[in-house]
């Protein structure tokens, strides 16, 4: 296992510098003088002269490409060029740091929720095969996965923030909220970075009360333990949330992650849905789950213990190409929600040629890509035995 994931690593890195080479080499040869239409005319010559030697556009391009290259090894992804939306010519990792929190969140919470009541119906559906719930299930999922992500978010956006005023158009703060932590010195990621860690820390906390929990037969206790349970640590974040003072903030950043999240939810988890109960039927026909009946084991440990973490092979799989496909989603919904994260910057630096940021934001979203793959390689061993990489 430990060869297995040094030749994926290696891999993954000379992928990524694949990726960096065809990028970097295609927007060189994009038609314009990047001097001229970045930096301001009216400039004095010894100013201008000055802004392009720090910018490097003075230099060939492949001069330019290996010292690139060399500067990924200690982080340095270079200055953005000073356009309309990322002024000042701001550090390119400095942009980054600002804008991944803020991706990461919204999409993490969406892939986390999507593949949750994914498996749990996809799994509940294919045990009660040929009832009305799988029909219904069925063909809400099918119809919700047709719909066109704009579509949905318009949709959205028009009935809870036009017509019923519930959530805000878009944006992920208030300004008048924020103000006065922002004159104190307050960043974004101050309450962005604890938000991850309480989402990543309630999962955790979720496994370990499901694990705790399973055991118990009387499924109203056990429904009443977990409920206690999340309701505990609810009241814990609460708590620590207003003693940091900054819960006033985390709420006004969820309720303009509202209707993003909503969006995505609902146009979203019939995939894995639809994935869970097709591997769950074929699961199902298995001798080992035969044979756990036969023995007469209850029904819930059959589901959930043989067929149900067996079937689980197909949704590893598809959760890591939906990690991939967070930098459609990103693109699409982050621009239609005004969310100013990755996929933002990453559209914005493009319409504007900003060829550092264009870099950046494809080698951290590559590097995402690649090890969500790596990830989902090393838990097949995990869910199923069988699996063993040479």
């Amino acid at each position: 296992m430990t060869r297995y994931i040094a030749r994926r690593l290696l891999q993954s890195v000379v992928l990524i510098l694949l990726i960096v080479t065809a990028v970097f080499f295609i927007f060189q040869m994009m038609p314009g003088d990047i001097s001229v239409m970045f930096i301001q005319p009216g400039i004095p010559p010894e100013a201008r002269e000055a802004l392009i030697e720090r910018l490097g556009l003075n230099r060939p391009a492949p001069e330019r490409y290996v010292e690139y290259v060399r500067g990924l090894a200690s982080f340095n992804l270079g200055t953005a060029f000073p356009t309309a939306t990322f002024r000042g010519g701001r550090p390119v990792s400095e942009i980054i740091a600002e804008r991944l929190p803020r991706t990461f969140l919204l999409f993490a919470l969406v892939v986390i929720v999507n593949y949750t009541i994914g498996f749990m119906l996809g799994k509940r559906i294919a045990w009660r095969r040929g009832r009305w719930f799988e029909y219904a299930a069925t063909v809400v999922g099918v119809t919700l996965l047709n719909v066109f992500t704009p579509v949905a978010a318009l949709f959205v956006l028009w009935v809870f923030a036009l017509r019923l005023q519930l959530f805000p158009f878009g944006g992920w703060q208030e300004y008048a909220v924020w103000r006065p932590f922002i004159e104190r010195g307050l960043t974004s990621n101050d309450v962005f970075v604890p938000m991850l860690g309480t989402a990543f820390l309630f999962i955790a906390w979720t496994l370990l009360l499901l694990r705790a929990t399973r055991d118990i037969d009387r499924r109203r206790i056990r429904q009443a333990a977990r409920v206690a349970g999340v309701a505990l640590y609810a009241a814990g974040a609460a708590f620590w949330w207003q003693r940091a003072g900054t819960a006033v903030l985390a709420a006004d950043v969820l309720r303009h992650m509202t209707l993003p999240l909503v969006t995505l939810v609902t146009i979203g988890f019939a995939g894995p849905m639809l994935v869970m109960r097709d591997s769950m039927l074929e699961t199902m026909r298995e001798d080992f789950v035969l044979t756990a009946r036969a023995k007469g084991l209850r029904d819930r440990i059959v589901r959930d213990r043989h067929a149900a973490r067996t079937a689980l092979l197909p949704i590893a799989t598809s959760f890591a190409l939906a990690v991939a496909l967070v930098v459609d989603g990103a693109l699409i919904t982050e621009t239609l929600f005004s969310w100013p994260g990755m996929g933002h910057a990453l559209l914005r630096s493009v319409i504007e040629q900003n060829f550092p940021v264009t870099m950046g934001v494809v080698l951290v979203l590559a590097a995402a890509v690649l090890v969500a793959h790596l990830v989902v390689d090393i838990l097949y061993a995990a869910i199923d035995p069988r699996i063993r990489h040479e």
